[in-house]
């Protein structure tokens, strides 16, 4: 084959022309997204009940639901959260399930929330979401804010229509928008003279707004519809409904008894941005279009709109937008790949004649283009995760070819002809280069047993990793020689070269180290068993383990909590205060501010009350800006402080990676809650004992005080009511009902009906509200019922069926990690079952997420290392060898542990991903030097004489392709062509470990090499297996 490509180059040529332009063009058309499209094995289920307290929730909603779910199978967790209007259950599905299983367990999840019956009149019907990466995030948030209300709604319309008619983009959601309503506000004092209650008022309304079909009839030759046309379409329409007429042909209108108005649905929460109400619009796009083209489009729409936007006082504001991940992430590759391209050149030139060299380098974008010639087909798209292993393979494309390319260079340099040396010299490495390839794919290979949600993200990186390696191999191996055939015309000879003055001098002078260490070799070994063992007690005391730490992300989130029960507009005065110093920052640290009244926490630790507020805050890249995020945070603080009437400011950095929860997180389940809020109470108070531990919270904290109406027995009885009549009375007055809808062409309107302000909200007012009991006749509520206070809970959780509560807090990094108080606090409550029969710890948050990291990454490290291990050993034909050129996964160690000291960065799990795929590149050099090593035994030289030579042969393809290697990592590890912290780690882990590995090569594999032929001749002396064995 390698004589077929190098006798037929015009053919050779035009593939590598093909290769370049075809996968370069797809290169440039290949769809961007954020993430691939993947299933995160999670569901939701979502019911609202207006006017519900977490109690009635939990009675009313979740238990119910709950026991259609018990008897399902494949499902791992169940957590149930009842807050304030609404039953959230978020199930996660069994991880160990084949795809087309957890497909059925869904459908049967929904299947059952389908046969959920007795729920609440007033309850809206359950929602299911499956969450997937390309449902959970927008695309990008565009916030209309400022100028008057009116205005505000109706610009955020037009411009939700202007983007949905953006090709590409799927839907637009908005959030702060106000519903329009038709508000019927009843005087109380007026029912109680025309003796009605709020039950008749609002059924006269809802059977007078009718309009329906009675089917057809035949008149004649022709067909008519027969329909009843009741409707209305204004407040003055809803306010002549009559609702009681008399024989006296008197009536009595809504407007007789009640204010009728048209304006806006209360709000619950407030949505903010820029420091000025606002609406946001989430931009989600489809499954084909193009996350950066997309972003582009709606930003020139932004930027047209803007100056009309502007007239009427009104700013347009973006923020998380998804696409500029993607483009720093590009940037970071194509800067990486010029840069690298150039150094890798450079260093070529040092080692190489420039012909070779050029040679050389021209393999990486030829892995590239093929990579991507093969990968784009197959439906692979630019994303975060497919990004992330193109930058890491980046300095390893090379290795291939400046191993080939150099052993062509040293049989010209015997004085072969261009084609013979090119035949010969590729030959040569075949099967060393051959087990690298190999060696180095199975290190990325594991990443696809990684479990949870983090292993479908990786299973991007081992499948692309994979086609560039084989892309590489095929290239240096059929397609690099006819390149060098091809270039030898031009310029000397190479025998007429030479080697260049340095690099004899280095030759010369390793030649004297090599024989040095070699004739000292056992005193050698100890010296490096003693760093091992020094550098291990050093990272053990130095290094701290956190599995996403924060700062990755320039953004962060302060969240402000008020007293339980305060009311909606005095948490949004107090928290102008956060507002207002966080706009103070200068516009080159602060990019965009949007803010939530009503509502605290991210993803699944979102809980709302009219007592919570938070802003996120997005700041320009740390890069760009003079001050790091960590001094702006501390700034912030001491503006902050604490607002008036405030009980708490938190900051919370956001971590990169998936959701992985507070660094604290316990859950106490048991039947009885009271007996979880005591256990509760003991772990709080070992957590404050604990320096490092912050912000202690659990899930009783107070919630709203409640009116608690309790009905008399015997006088209800007496009257002739019942619980469900007062229940269904009290909600008319207070939260207010639905009671019809208006269908007008452009817009669907609510009527509802509640009390005048000023009576639903004193409670001697409510008291004196008038019930129809069963007769029809009207009793006053305070004859059957009193109010008592009380306090009531945020929320109420259960797990896996049961009663439930949590408690959280973070830490102090600088103190202590996640992983060190968990430990600490499982150690201390270990015995829990035994002092409360019944009850368990189930210890979440980061602890699980990092315990389940930690056993995939070990799996994947020893599935890593015992591939390797049987490549090796079918290559060589041996047990011994492979375990010695494993003996550089030891020494790449001491570079990645010596990284993350001298840089102060803890072992993180994208660290620890680097240190895996360091498994396999390491070996690389081993594998070519121990297989000279084999030849230069085969010719008669002694295990000294061979290591020695072999070491010498090989130490210009060692270095030249361990510098290109590492001149195309370190860019990415340091940002020299922009910054991308989410990657750097685990460049910084890789490009170290080589490092060090690179020049202990040359020294323990050849030491190593002679120890065990020492041992091996001492050990056959011994036992005389040596006589025999040339007997036999």
């Amino acid at each position: 084959m390698i004589a077929f490509f190098l006798r037929r180059r015009v053919l050779t040529n035009l593939i590598t022309f093909f290769v370049v332009a075809v996968g370069g063009w797809q290169s440039l058309r290949v769809r961007r997204e954020a993430f691939p499209d993947i299933k995160f094995d999670i569901v939701t289920i979502t019911t609202a009940y207006p006017g519900g307290a977490p109690e009635e929730v939990e009675t009313l909603v979740t238990r119910p639901i709950e026991e259609e779910l018990k008897g399902l199978s494949g499902i791992d967790k169940v957590e149930a959260y009842s807050i304030e209007n609404q039953s959230i259950i978020v199930l996660r599905l069994d991880e160990d399930l084949g795809e087309r299983e957890k497909d059925r367990v869904v459908t049967d999840l929904y299947q059952a929330v389908s046969r959920v019956e007795d729920l609440p009149a007033v309850a809206r019907k359950p929602l299911g979401t499956e969450l997937t990466a390309s449902t959970n995030r927008p695309l990008l948030s565009l916030s209309v804010a400022g100028g008057t209300d009116d205005d505000r709604d109706r610009f955020a319309e037009e411009l939700k229509d202007m983007i949905e008619n953006v090709e590409g983009v799927s839907r637009v959601e908005l959030d702060g928008d106000r519903k329009r309503e038709i508000i019927i506000e009843v005087d109380r004092n007026e029912l109680e003279r025309a003796r009605l209650s709020m039950g008749e008022v609002a059924a006269a309304i809802r059977n007078r707004n009718v309009d329906r079909s009675a089917g057809t009839v035949q008149s004649g030759l022709l067909e008519n519809w027969v329909r009843v046309k009741g409707s209305v379409f204004t407040t003055e329409e809803v306010g002549a409904i009559i609702v009681r007429g008399n024989d006296e042909r008197g009536f009595l209108r809504v407007r007789d008894l009640a204010r009728v108005k048209e304006g806006f649905a209360d709000q619950r929460i407030y949505v903010r941005a820029a420091g000025m109400p606002a609406i946001e619009l989430r931009v989600s796009k489809h499954k084909s279009g193009d996350v950066i083209r997309l972003a582009d489009a709606v930003k020139r729409l932004r930027e047209e709109q803007e100056p009309r936007f502007a007239e009427r006082g009104m700013k347009l504001v973006i923020s998380d937008d998804l696409s500029f991940f993607i483009k720093r992430r590009l940037r970071v590759m194509t800067s990486n790949l010029l840069q690298g391209g150039i150094l890798i050149l450079a260093a070529l030139f040092l080692f190489l004649d420039w012909r070779l060299a050029v040679v050389a380098a021209w393999g990486v974008p030829i892995s590239f283009a093929a990579a991507m010639l093969v990968a784009v087909p197959l439906g692979f798209t630019i994303n975060l995760m497919s990004l992330l292993a193109f930058i890491i393979v980046l300095g390893m494309l090379d290795d291939d070819s400046v191993v080939v390319a150099e052993n062509i260079y040293r049989h010209l340099e015997l004085g072969k002809k261009p084609f013979q040396a090119a035949i010969d010299g590729t030959r040569e490495v075949i099967l060393p280069v051959l087990g690298s390839v190999t060696v180095s794919t199975c290190a990325f290979l594991p990443f696809a047993l990684m479990s949870g949600i983090m292993g479908k993200f990786l299973m991007m990186i081992p499948l692309i990793v994979s086609m560039c390696f084989v892309a590489s191999a095929f290239e240096a191996f059929f397609i690099l020689p006819s390149h060098v055939l091809d270039l030898m015309h031009y310029g000397r000879p190479v025998q007429e070269i030479g080697q260049s003055r340095w690099y004899a001098a280095a030759v010369k002078f390793y030649r004297g180290a090599i024989g040095w260490v070699l004739h000292h070799r056992v005193k050698f070994a100890g010296i490096v068993a003693g760093f091992l063992a020094l550098t291990a007690v050093l990272a053990a005391l130095r290094i701290q383990f956190v599995l996403f730490p924060p700062g990755l992300i320039d953004q962060f989130f302060i969240e402000l909590e008020m007293p339980p029960g305060t009311h909606l507009d005095e948490t949004a005065r107090a928290f102008r205060r956060v507002e207002d110093a966080i706009l103070a920052l200068p516009p080159s640290e602060l990019e965009a501010l949007t803010a939530r009244v009503g509502v605290k926490g991210w993803e699944d630790t979102r809980r709302q009350g009219t007592h919570y507020a938070q802003a996120r805050v997005f700041l320009s890249p740390e890069d760009t800006r003079s001050r790091k995020t960590k001094e702006i945070l501390l700034e912030l603080r001491q503006k902050i402080g604490l607002p008036a009437g405030a009980l708490r400011v938190a900051v919370e950095e956001i971590h990169p990676g998936p959701p992985v929860g507070k660094a604290v997180f316990i859950r106490v389940r048991g039947p009885r809650p009271e007996t979880n809020r005591s256990i509760s109470e003991k772990i709080k108070a070992a957590m404050s004992r604990m320096p490092g531990i912050v912000d202690i919270r659990d899930s009783m904290d107070e919630g709203k005080r409640q009116w608690r109406f309790l009905l008399d027995d015997r006088e209800a009885a007496f009257a002739g009511l019942d619980t469900a009549r007062v229940a269904q009375d009290l909600f008319y007055a207070v939260d207010g009902i639905e009671i019809s809808k208006i269908h007008r062409p452009e817009e669907e309107v609510d009527v509802r009906i509640r009390l005048l302000a000023e009576q639903r909200s004193r409670r001697a007012e409510l008291l004196s509200l008038d019930v129809l009991n069963l007769q029809g006749k009207p009793v006053r509520l305070g004859r059957v019922a009193r109010v008592e206070d009380v306090q009531g809970p945020p929320f109420l959780q259960r797990y896996n069926f049961k009663p439930a509560l949590s408690i959280t807090a973070g830490v102090d990094i600088s103190k202590l990690t996640s992983r060190q108080a968990n430990r600490r606090l499982q150690k201390e409550f270990h015995d829990i079952g035994k002092s409360y029969p019944g009850y368990e710890l189930i210890f979440g948050g980061e602890e699980e997420e990092t315990q389940k990291s930690l056993r995939s990454l070990f799996r994947a490290f020893g599935v890593a290392l015992f591939l390797d291990f049987v490549i090796l050993a079918a290559l060589f034909r041996s047990y011994v060898q492979p375990l010695i050129i494993l003996l550089t996964v030891p020494i790449g160690l001491l570079g990645v542990a010596y990284a993350l000291i001298l840089h102060g960065k803890p072992a993180s799990f994208m660290a620890l991903l680097g240190v895996v795929a360091m498994t396999g590149v390491v070996v690389n050099n081993a594998i070519v030097l121990v297989n000279f090593i084999n030849e230069k035994r085969a010719q008669g030289l002694s295990a000294s004489q061979a290591a020695a030579e072999a070491a010498a042969d090989r130490l210009r393809p060692i270095w030249a392709s361990s510098i290109t290697t590492l001149l195309g990592l370190f860019p990415t590890a340091y940002g020299f062509g922009g910054m991308e912290p989410f990657v750097a780690p685990m460049a910084l882990a890789l490009a170290w470990g080589l490092t060090f590995a690179m020049p202990m090569t040359l020294f323990v594999i050849p030491v190593a090499y002679v120890l065990v032929d020492d041992i091996s001749a001492k050990t056959s002396r011994f036992f005389g297996w040596r006589k025999q064995r040339d007997a036999e």
